[in-house]
């Protein structure tokens, strides 16, 4: 088992990826202790987005691993979180390293 990894999401961050996005996170989980998570070009984003990453999180945590942001949460996906009311969600999560709550800002 390796000690980290890093791996990219781009492109469309949607129901029609959330299989194949939460297989990828998965898949790194299992076979590294951390895995940091890159952001690039991003076209589309949805709700499902947003909670595959706080599954994947929670698992992460319960398993005493680590998904943490590689960089900053790109202007696109801060917004999304603003705009669609997850903020409220976040807020009321009990997780003490929150995957989002550090890099989300308010702009």
């Amino acid at each position: 088992m390796s000690d980290s990894s890093e791996i990219l999401l781009q492109g469309s961050l949607t129901i029609e990826t959330s299989k194949d996005i939460y297989e990828q996170i998965r898949k790194a989980l299992l076979e590294n202790d951390s895995v940091q998570v890159k952001f690039g070009n991003i076209d589309k984003i949805d709700v499902t987005f947003l909670q595959n990453i706080c599954v994947n999180h929670k698992i992460a945590q319960e398993n005493d691993k680590k998904l943490l942001i590689n960089g900053t949460l790109p202007k696109k996906i801060n917004d999304f979180i603003i705009f669609s009311g997850y903020k409220t969600s976040l807020e009321s999560c009990n997780s003490n390293e929150c995957f989002f709550k550090e890099v989300l800002t308010n702009e």
